[in-house]
């Protein structure tokens, strides 16, 4: 009698393997999905404290990145604008931009990601209407799966729903930060 494993056990083993890997993969993309975003929440604050000295020492924001004194890893600014990009492995997977008006705002967003959409941290500057507030959000949310992994993240991270801001898109999905 020969030794060995039939056809059915092979299967059998191959089916398990392939239902272990759908359940952990989504795990793994939430994970790194997390860890962008506490880099983000890191960079920004960065680029936050430097629009707070630079505020404090002028009276208001700069019009643009090239009049601050911050060095952040990974991030290039554009010259002239007031818009970072976002480099990891030698690969552009972002960006963040700053709005002196209409509230005084940083957001940095990571690139369309096929499972949240694009992920979006906010960070309100000290002398704006919302000073101090910070959101999750995400953009391109356009199936009912992209809208409960976009909630489940931001909840996640201790998010309340957030108001509709008027004009904005309904792809738009926001919660405030604690």
């Amino acid at each position: 009698m020969k030794k060995g494993f039939t056809l059915i056990e092979l299967l059998v083993v191959v089916l398990i393997i392939g239902i272990l890997a759908a359940v952990a993969l989504p795990q793994y993309e939430r994970a790194v999905m997390k860890a962008r975003y506490t880099k983000a929440m890191i960079w920004t604050k960065a680029v936050k404290d430097a629009l707070e000295m630079y505020y404090l020492a002028n009276g208001s924001y700069p019009a643009n990145f090239d009049d601050l004194d911050v060095d952040v890893p990974t991030l290039k600014p554009r010259k002239g604008h007031a818009i970072f990009d976002i480099y990891e492995g030698g690969k552009q997977i972002g960006g963040m931009w700053y709005f002196s008006s209409g509230g005084g705002m940083l957001k940095m967003f990571f690139s369309e990601d096929p499972t949240f959409g694009e992920l979006q941290y906010y960070m309100m500057l000290d002398h704006s209407q919302y000073a101090g507030e910070r959101y999750c959000g995400f953009y391109g949310v356009t199936t009912a799966a992209k809208k409960a992994a976009a909630t489940g993240f931001c909840k996640g991270l201790g998010g309340t729903p957030a108001p509709a801001i008027p004009g904005y898109s309904g792809l738009h999905t926001r919660f405030v930060l604690p």
